[in-house]
C-alpha cells in the first residue's frame, strides 16, 4: 500500500426503516449536493436497515440527509484509497493484526470515476492511522531502493535475453 492512502474520515450511519425504497432515498439524499460518495455499505439488523457512508465533504452529506429528514451519527473510520491492487484491506489487517489491533468491521466500493476506496474500523484507529503510516513509508522505502536496482539489472541483461523477454 503506497503512503497516502490511509486517512482518517468521517463515516456517516443512517438507520432507516426496511420499506424498499428507504436505501435509495437515504443514497440520492446524500448525493444532492454535488459531493462524492466513496464508500457505502447497508445491512439489515433487527429494527431496520443500517446505511454506512462515507464522502468526501461529510459535514455536507448530513446537512443534507438531515434536511431530507434522516437521523444521521457519525463516527471515525480509517479511508484506504483509491488504490487499483487487489489486496489491500487483506494486506492492512494482517499488519493491524500482527500489533494486536483488531478489525471491527470493513467495506470495499467501487465506481469508474472514484477507483477503489475501503472504510476501516478497527479496534484503536489512532494507532491503526500510525502502523498503517510507517507501513506504508517502509514500503515506499523498500520499493525505491528495488527499482533501481531492477533497472540495473536489466540495463546489464546482454541483448539476447533482452530480445527473448
Amino acid at each position: 500500500m503506497k503512503s497516502g492512502l490511509c486517512r482518517r474520515q468521517m463515516e456517516i450511519v443512517v438507520h432507516v426503516n426496511n420499506k424498499p425504497a428507504s436505501v435509495a432515498e437515504v443514497m440520492v439524499a446524500a448525493s444532492a449536493p454535488p459531493v462524492e460518495i466513496l464508500a457505502s455499505c447497508f445491512y439489515w439488523e433487527h429494527d431496520g436497515t443500517v446505511v454506512r457512508l462515507v464522502t468526501e465533504d461529510p459535514q455536507r452529506t448530513r446537512r443534507a440527509l438531515a434536511s431530507a429528514g434522516f437521523l444521521c451519527q457519525t463516527d471515525s473510520i480509517l479511508l484506504l484509497g483509491p488504490y487499483n491492487q487487489p489486496g489491500v484491506v487483506t494486506q492492512a489487517a494482517a499488519r493491524l493484526a500482527a500489533v494486536d489491533i483488531g478489525v471491527v468491521y470493513s467495506y470495499v466500493s467501487w465506481s469508474e470515476r472514484t477507483g477503489t476506496f475501503a472504510a476501516l474500523k478497527t479496534t484503536d484507529d489512532d494507532r491503526a492511522l500510525r502502523v498503517l503510516e510507517v507501513n506504508a513509508m517502509v514500503d515506499d522505502l523498500v520499493l525505491a531502493r528495488v527499482r533501481p536496482r531492477r533497472q540495473a539489472e536489466t540495463m546489464n541483461e546482454p541483448l539476447s535475453a533482452k530480445m527473448v523477454a
